[in-house]
């Protein structure tokens, strides 16, 4: 298989809607025959370093790429890595789906100390199929530039919420590529009913969804900093990733568990590591992890491109412009 790996940086011409805001960002692509892959390299952004190099991130990373029959052993209160097992090893102790209780087996047999706990992180390379979303991101992109949405908040949603199965729908409801839940979806102009569901649309979902962020999760996340007294702009990735979990939880769950820490915490990037750590009310796991698993999900899919590259580059040198 011949192909390419271009750094393109030259002037958009084929965007969708009239632009009506534009974002100065660097865009890589690869062309795999007729297929085209692009990524938004988050270390353009300010203060992204850290959050993109955390174990927190890099701990996604190897959940996404690790095969779904095998799982990640985990000390809860460190998430210190401590082994990765095959399901065969789980079945010969514990054949009845009861992980926690193999969890407490597997301490055991370890010889950890009693004050360890484990947890059982099953591989989900299965979900994370970049083949299937990864020429979908160029199209999202545009469509949120568009709307004066910054891309690389489409790049995130569609690398976590639904990069497998664009009919997914989720125990709540939610559903699509943009995992978009009904009333949302309505409000902003996408039609759901029995006869016809647009949230699979994936042209239309994704218009709605940058809406969804443009009107009421970017203007939250900045009431919130304003509250906070942080500093923020919209190009540091922190205040992108508080924007994603106004997406995920909700303005009002969100702004529970950060204003916790008021008059604590004085910058974004210590809020968004912090969150990580925090439960609180509605803010459970699947919250704290959300933004976690979307810079993991990064990780693994520029690792994905980097394997498709195979050391096939190329590279052209004009400024790109969303």
């Amino acid at each position: 298989m011949l192909f390419t790996f271009c750094l393109l940086r030259g002037q958009v011409t084929d965007s969708i809607l009239p632009v009506k805001n534009q974002f100065s960002l660097c865009l890589e692509t690869i062309k795999f025959e007729e297929s085209e892959f692009t990524i938004i390299p988050l270390e353009q952004f300010d203060h992204s370093s850290n959050l993109i190099q955390s174990i927190n991130a890099k701990f996604w990373k190897m959940d996404a790429e690790l095969d779904p029959d095998s799982f990640i052993v985990v000390n809860k209160k460190t998430r210190e890595v401590l082994d990765v097992i095959h399901k065969n090893r789980v079945l010969d102790i514990e054949r009845g789906g009861n992980l926690k209780e193999f969890a407490r087996l597997y301490s055991f047999n370890q010889k950890h100390q009693d004050s360890i706990l484990v947890k059982f992180v099953k591989g989900r390379q299965g979900f994370f199929n970049f083949d299937s979303i990864g020429p979908k991101l160029k199209e999202a992109f545009h469509v949120f530039s568009n709307l004066g949405v910054n891309p690389n908040l489409a790049q995130l949603l569609l690398l976590i919420e639904s990069p497998n199965n664009p009919n997914a729908t989720s125990v709540s409801g939610a559903r699509g590529h943009f995992q978009l839940m009904p009333s949302v979806a309505r409000k902003y102009g996408l039609k759901v009913n029995r006869w016809k569901d647009e949230r699979i649309d994936f042209s239309k979902s994704a218009k709605a969804a940058a809406n969804l962020i443009r009107r009421y999760c970017i203007p939250e996340a900045e009431r919130i900093c304003k509250n906070m007294g942080l500093s923020y702009s919209q190009n540091d990735l922190w205040f992108q990733l508080l924007a994603l979990h106004i997406y995920n939880a909700g303005a009002g769950t969100v702004s529970k568990a950060v204003y916790l820490y008021k008059g604590v915490i004085s910058n974004g990037e210590l809020l968004i590591r912090t969150l990580w750590n925090t439960k609180y009310g509605r803010f459970g796991n699947s919250s704290q992890n959300y933004t976690q698993v979307a810079l993991g999900s990064y990780l693994a899919y520029r690792s994905f491109l980097i394997q498709k590259s195979s050391g096939f580059y190329s590279e052209l040198t004009t400024d790109t412009r969303f």
